[in-house]
């Protein structure tokens, strides 16, 4: 006997849109839906949150029906933005004991961030001391938070590199080169996800992302150590 549960249809669902049968104008507040009963017209209420994003090239969109209201959630693509043509340079020496030391002489202070994954560690022995296969949930639950954390840092990081006064940002390439490298403190960071925020992020405001060769870029200059 089958009892598995046989698939239904839900009363209320969403439907798809894409630039054929869907005309969004975000900032006038309406749209033009393609319907069974032909295309019919709908204004509705911005965000203010979104008004940011109302030039920006809308995609696709998703009517979502509810039972006390409807929602269109649409899908929108920023413009290329305009590259910005000054030669302003600054490395960024994505470190071990400093995540990002730039040659602006600025670093990243790790000091708070190596204190939390400092306890993340402490937490991660002594729950996989237990072996229980609460202790286990418990584990994965604590490697969430982890990663959340991790990657809240590097957008904050991410965004403190790019709001420098630089045109062009030299990064390390560090593909093949330091996976896998690890700091007692600060575990093993995410960089490649660190590189990837900055440089999308520089991207949307116009400033070029150079990859340079990570060699003796940590190096400090024999005269500046005699000093």
């Amino acid at each position: 006997m089958n009892r598995r549960k046989q698939p239904f249809k839900h009363s209320l669902g969403a439907v798809r849109f894409d630039v054929r049968t869907m005309k969004v104008f975000l900032e006038s507040g309406y749209c033009k839906l393609t319907t069974v009963f032909g295309r019919l017209r709908y204004n509705f209420q911005l965000a203010t949150y979104y008004q940011k994003y109302a030039t920006w090239k809308v995609m696709n969109a998703q009517l979502k029906i509810t039972k006390n209201a409807c929602y269109l959630n649409v899908q929108v693509e920023q413009p290329d933005p305009k590259t910005i043509t000054g030669d302003k340079r600054v490395g960024v020496d994505l470190g071990i004991n400093n995540i990002a030391v730039c040659s602006d002489n600025t670093f990243w202070q790790s000091g708070p961030v190596k204190a939390v994954k400092g306890k993340y560690q402490y937490l991660r022995s002594k729950i996989q001391s237990i072996g229980t296969r609460s202790a286990k949930r418990k584990l994965q639950n604590l490697s969430g938070r982890e990663r959340r954390f991790q990657k809240d840092v590097n957008h904050q990081i991410a965004n403190w590199i790019v709001s420098k006064p630089y045109d062009v940002i030299s990064l390390e390439d560090l593909t093949h080169i330091r996976n896998g490298k690890k700091n007692k403190k600060l575990g093993k960071w995410s960089y490649a996800e660190l590189r990837s925020i900055v440089e999308y992020k520089a991207t949307a405001i116009g400033k070029k992302i150079v990859a340079i060769d990570p060699r003796y870029t940590s190096r400090t200059c024999c005269e500046y150590s005699r000093q």
